[in-house]
């Protein structure tokens, strides 16, 4: 069943359910409330989290002491020094006492039996990663453990897929950070267990989106021996899925054979046109069989968006808007400070590409490099002659070289320069205090001289200034 046929909406959800069941759901057992007595309350109606042993669960309250590292210990004095701000099902939103500084904090209560093995292992099993969440400090008082981690506003991953329509360029950049993230849990020989899209929140940074592992605690329990990091890569790969489809995989992996998922997957790609190469990597980190699934660091290994660029070509397709830029133009002044200022990933990519054929490494290009880009970007020989007439529009200053500025505007990707999100912050940085941009307001953030640039702003508009409508527009007409 591709995805030119339908099924319903509650069909999809319940398809989406008993798949991330399948590979195992992180069991959040918060215990918070409203600050004393509810955190309290709360407590007491959650189960404690059953720790599966190899050997068999723990059957009676533990007696353990609690192992402290050598830079957590566990404190007192939690509800002394923090103050409740808002409450989730999962965990509570605190402040320090004078400091506005926010934390999430998860509670647990001592009189389940397993409460004392999960801190213990918190504390011996640290977790050092940038994007994952960042245990703060632990307190105890009688009767709870308090744990702290760091807290950011952020968005469920499954939030942002709503407003966020992927391409298959930004699907894959999640994707790899997901699986950085949880590389690095398989590189420490820890296993999850319960990943699924809302295991990651995300935080949208101008043109960039930085992914964070936030449901950690699953990684602490002791899970059946069934469960293993081999769970995590099929978790992954239907995540995948996911990105590129826009919609949960349709059929039940444990109740389907590895023909009948494959002839599922084959069907979706062909039917959206995506890679065939995508279809098997995600093939062969869903097979049924956990043995015959790849490893992360296979996973790494296949280079999902650096090969894919490759073949869709961007910087290869951006040659074709050589003829229709004039590089003393507000267009390509205003695409230069976006590139610089909102798309720095993107511009390193490029920066990294120009430098290897920038021999010399002068800064600039001449002939014989350029035709030597240019051949890679356009996997084509039979394009000298063009790559010569473009190099001539290129070289405005007739001294036989381009320049990075040159080839940073040329090459950036017209989907990038024209996200909703970089148009409207780079407008609210270049615009005044009345909302328009001016020749001056320009000259705050660029530097030129002010007389060009009212020569170059004059060939755009006679009102001296220009809206977000028109700033727009003047971004749209970049080829």
């Amino acid at each position: 069943m591709g995805l030119c046929s339908s099924k319903t909406n509650k069909e999809l959800i319940q398809s989406n359910n008993n798949n991330n069941k399948q590979v195992g759901q992180e069991n959040n057992s918060f215990h918070g409330g409203s600050f004393v007595n509810q955190l309290q309350q709360k407590s007491s109606l959650i189960q404690t989290p059953i720790f599966h042993q190899n050997t068999g669960s723990i059957q009676q309250q533990s007696s353990k002491v609690i192992i402290q590292g050598p830079e957590l210990t566990i404190k007192e004095g939690f509800l002394e020094n923090y103050r409740m701000v808002t409450q989730s099902l999962d965990y509570t939103i605190v402040k320090q006492i004078n400091s506005d500084i926010k934390y999430k904090a998860y509670v647990y209560k001592k009189q389940f039996q397993d409460t004392e093995e999960l801190i213990n292992r918190i504390i011996s099993m640290p977790l050092n990663h940038k994007f994952i969440i960042k245990l703060i400090d632990i307190y105890k008082d009688e009767q709870n453990y308090f744990v702290l981690y760091e807290h950011q506003n952020m968005k469920n991953l499954s939030e942002y897929l709503k407003v966020n329509k992927l391409n298959i360029e930004s699907a894959g950049i999640i994707f790899n950070k997901m699986i950085d993230i949880i590389g690095y849990l398989h590189s420490q020989t820890y296993c999850h267990g319960a990943i699924h899209l809302d295991t990651f929140n995300c935080i949208q940074n101008q043109s960039d989106m930085n992914l964070f592992l936030v449901q950690t605690k699953n990684i602490y329990l002791r899970l059946p021996t069934k469960i293993t990091q081999k769970n995590d890569v099929q978790a992954l790969g239907l995540i995948g899925f996911q990105l590129l489809t826009g919609h949960p995989f349709r059929i039940m992996l444990n109740k389907s054979s590895k023909w009948e998922i494959k002839k599922e997957l084959n069907e979706e790609f062909d039917c959206l046109k995506l890679p065939k190469k995508i279809s098997k990597l995600i093939m062969k980190m869903i097979n049924p069989i956990p043995l015959h699934r790849l490893s992360l660091q296979q996973v790494k290994e296949m280079c999902w968006i650096q090969n894919h660029t490759d073949s869709r070509n961007p910087i290869g397709n951006s040659f074709q808007k050589l003829k229709y830029i004039k590089f003393n133009s507000l267009t390509s002044i205003l695409t230069y400070y976006i590139v610089e200022r909102f798309l720095q990933h993107e511009k390193q990519k490029l920066t990294n590409l120009f430098n290897q054929y920038d021999l010399d490494g002068d800064g600039r290009i001449d002939l014989l490099e350029f035709f030597q880009l240019y051949l890679i970007a356009t996997q084509s020989y039979k394009n000298k002659k063009n790559s010569e007439k473009i190099y001539e529009l290129l070289d405005e200053d007739d001294r036989s070289q381009i320049t990075l500025q040159q080839f940073l505007i040329v090459a950036i990707d017209k989907e990038l320069l024209l996200n909703e999100n970089v148009i409207s912050s780079s407008y609210m940085s270049l615009s005044n205090k009345n909302g328009y941009i001016t020749v001056k307001s320009i000259n705050k953030k660029i530097d030129i001289e002010e007389q060009q640039l009212l020569e170059i702003f004059s060939e755009v508009t006679d009102f001296e200034r220009l809206n977000f409508l028109e700033y727009k527009q003047l971004l749209q007409d970049y080829e």
